[in-house]
């Protein structure tokens, strides 16, 4: 079966849009304009909703495994759909990412991965047993073979090798629900979504480039500076942990299966010291207020920008949901 695939309008042209945020961003002791009513800039907001939620994707998955399912009965076989879960990233307790009780407890994560791992509750559980692999033992050896075959088709294992695109095509009943899967959802690759994703991109740019911001972040490197750290952004001081640890690596044990050893008292030195300067970056960005500026420029330029492109992305939005409902 061949899904239609319809273009979807273009949104808006995205070019020069830091140009065009700077030039109309007010000056650094300017109020800032107030955020959308529940605390969601607009062009963020957009985006969680192009994006969606981890339940939607999870929901998404379920519909693929349903066409799986009704691909491999048309092949003549029984096919159960996978269980699909949804884990929650955060475990109870947890403190937010970038918080202060987050820095103090934990760092930025580098040194202190193997603590923050076991505070999350450990690895990631094991999947779910496939619920059709008791069927597929039942089998003969040749009725295996036909059903991976209708499952996942003949895969030439040199392909990917050769540099050859990948065709669904070939790929069996998993490859079909993929690809329908896509076409009813206007896919994630369609090229008018890296248009919306450049937009934000460059927000993103115009926020840091924002005057406001600016001055937020001189005051920050001068608060670190007094503390003894030379770094010009919270994000420069991020990487400095995690170049420390990547250091350590480089001079450890390698074992066999992979593994690096690295001396156990120097990571914990260097997880005293992340943290330490974790909590030193939480205490200059609260006195400085940095957080709270970039979170008001961003508002404050995604409403500029919404503004002026909000009803184009709109309507390419409600073209995007009737080719989806067509597909």
């Amino acid at each position: 079966m061949t899904a239609r695939r319809r273009r979807v309008p273009s949104p808006v042209p995205v070019v020069a849009v830091v140009l065009l945020l700077a030039a109309c961003a007010p000056d650094a002791d300017e109020v800032p304009a107030p955020r959308t009513s529940d605390g969601t800039a607009p062009v963020t907001a957009f985006l969680e909703r192009l994006h969606g939620t981890e339940s939607d994707t999870a929901s998404r998955l379920r519909a693929t495994e349903e066409l799986v399912a009704s691909c491999m009965r048309r092949e003549g076989f029984d096919y159960v759909p996978r269980p699909v879960e949804v884990r929650e990233r955060a475990a109870d307790g947890i403190p937010a990412w970038g918080s202060r009780e987050f820095a103090e407890r934990f760092g930025y994560g580098a040194a202190t991965e193997s603590v923050l791992l076991a505070a999350q509750g450990g690895d990631e559980p094991s999947a779910a047993p496939d619920p059709n692999l008791a069927t597929v033992q039942a089998l003969s050896p040749e009725g295996q073979d036909a059903y991976w075959t209708a499952l996942l088709g003949r895969q030439d294992v040199s392909a990917g090798a050769d540099g050859q695109a990948y065709d669904w095509t070939t790929a069996g009943c998993t490859g079909w629900a993929e690809h329908e899967s896509d076409a009813r959802t206007a896919v994630e690759d369609d090229p008018d979504l890296a248009e919306v994703v450049r937009a934000a991109e460059e927000i993103d740019l115009a926020v840091e480039l924002d005057a406001r911001v600016l001055s937020a972040l001189d005051a920050w490197s001068r608060c670190m500076a007094l503390r003894g750290y030379d770094v010009a952004t919270p994000q420069d001081a991020e990487a400095a942990a995690y170049d420390a640890v990547t250091q350590l690596r480089a001079g450890g044990e390698l074992r066999d299966d992979g593994s690096v050893v690295v001396d156990p008292a120097a990571l914990d030195a260097l997880a005293q010291q992340e943290v330490t300067m974790a909590t030193d970056d939480a205490s200059c960005r609260e006195s400085g207020r940095l957080d709270e500026v970039r979170r008001d420029t961003r508002a404050d330029l995604e409403q500029r920008f919404w503004d002026q492109h909000g009803s184009d992305l709109e309507q390419w939005w409600a073209a995007r949901e009737r080719v989806a409902s067509d597909g």
